[in-house]
């Protein structure tokens, strides 16, 4: 039983005939843990047990995270020694999106700086996919805590002293970046509603950009296993079923509002003028990890900022897109980052094709809010209009004539020429 690749399998192992049920139940602890290190990591186990922890309070008050940060957070506990196998069910469940999003977050980012420095693409090492992945169960937990968004428990202040303080602000950044690539999982679907959906476009609801995302924050805050289901969702309809029924939604601040608030607001010493004890003290990590690539990365890419500007500043966007702080140190050296100062990606204004989309966008808001006041809804294009769905005609009560359809984007656009643009 212990050779079995993960606790899924011991379960059907054990109802498979009684002999093995009693096999297993003599010595349940000892199997299942041997079970789960087949799948799960030790390295990020005490996080999934957090985590686990974090899933198992349906109702969070103010001192219930301040007593489950003293125990999970102040320091870092050691795994269990016994174990069920429902628990180790649980946490080979999560487990699972844990590990496709560690490994899809790894492939897209070193695919992406492999292109851009011309090198050849390489898999991520076991201590990179550690990080990913406890960074992960970070932001589950974070969605267990503080799911019910809409009236937080802590304010954004109260959650930098008794959460994000237990962090570096190197393994904040980590955060942010995890919370850019989910945000990228999940905003492709929410701007395909939002570019055909009629009660949306009655609405005026926008594509959803990563410099506010409270449009996508609610989405995010169901946690990882939803966002996996809308990330391999490729129809619209399936799309629509996943995110449409509670929408629109909207959350400031939830954990992109957290991790902004999550800087020092009170240091305004550069990061190059601290003496080595305050640089000690500033780069300790919570996790043990024995490569400093991520702390020289956000030293390199910090040195000319304050305590102010340490996370998640909408200037690093970039660097969070790659996920800098993720990679080992010989990783970076390959790369040659450290050989070129970190700067600001130049700010150049919105180009015509920019200008033109915008205009295209206010055509399609304005049509679609036509359709709905006449009684139109559902999917909607300009180049079709044939899938709106209108009411039936009732004796007792008329439906509104229809307006008159757009034949064609040029259209649109010629009656857009009056308008004054929000440039």
């Amino acid at each position: 039983m212990r050779a079995l690749p993960d606790a899924k399998s011991l379960k059907w192992l054990v109802l498979a005939s009684s002999s093995f049920y009693h096999a297993f139940r003599d010595a349940e602890s000892l199997i299942t843990i041997r079970v789960l290190l087949n799948e799960v990591p030790l390295d990020v186990l005490p996080e999934a047990v957090a985590v686990l922890e974090s899933a198992r309070n349906g109702s969070w008050t103010r001192q219930g995270i301040i007593d489950f940060s003293s125990q999970h957070l102040d320091r870092r506990m050691p795994s269990p020694q016994s174990w069920t196998l429902a628990d180790a069910l649980s946490i080979s469940k999560l487990y699972s999106h844990v590990h496709y999003f560690a490994t899809d977050f790894a492939c897209k980012c070193l695919g992406i700086q492999a292109l851009e420095r011309g090198v050849q693409q390489s898999s991520p090492s076991q201590l990179e996919i550690a990080r990913i992945e406890r960074t992960l169960y970070r932001f589950e937990m974070y969605c267990n805590i503080f799911r019910g968004f809409r009236n937080p428990i802590l304010s954004v202040d109260e959650q930098r002293e008794i959460l994000f303080s237990k962090f570096s602000p190197c393994e904040n950044e980590q955060l942010a970046c995890i919370h850019n690539y989910l945000y990228g999982k999940v905003s492709p679907a929410f701007n395909e509603i939002s570019e055909h959906d009629v009660f949306w476009g009655e609405l005026r609801v926008n594509y959803s950009d990563i410099s506010d995302p409270s449009d996508i924050e609610p989405i995010l805050a169901r946690g990882l296993s939803s966002i996996h289901s809308i990330a391999i969702a490729y129809t619209y309809e399936d799309r629509y079923n996943l995110i449409y029924p509670d929408y629109p939604q909207y959350a400031r601040d939830w954990l992109f509002g957290a991790l902004n608030a999550a800087n020092d607001i009170h240091d305004g010493d550069w990061l190059e003028d601290y003496s080595d004890d305050q640089l000690a003290r500033i780069t300790a990590s919570f996790f043990p990890d024995s490569d400093t690539g991520p702390v020289e990365a956000w030293v390199w890419a910090h040195k000319e900022e304050s305590g102010r500007q340490f996370i998640n500043t909408p200037i690093r966007q970039p660097l969070h897109e790659w996920g800098y702080v993720m990679w080992d140190r010989a990783r970076l050296h390959e790369w040659k980052v450290f050989q070129t100062p970190w700067g600001p990606p130049d700010d150049y204004p919105p180009t015509t094709e920019v200008l033109e989309r915008h205009a295209e966008r206010e055509a399609s808001l304005q049509r679609r809010s036509e359709i709905y006041r006449s009684g139109g809804r559902g999917w909607w294009s300009f180049e079709d209009e044939s899938k709106v769905v209108w009411p039936k005609v009732s004796y007792q009560h008329p439906v509104k004539q229809r307006p008159k359809e757009v034949v064609s984007l040029s259209e649109a656009k010629d009656f857009l020429l009056t308008l004054k643009l929000p440039f």
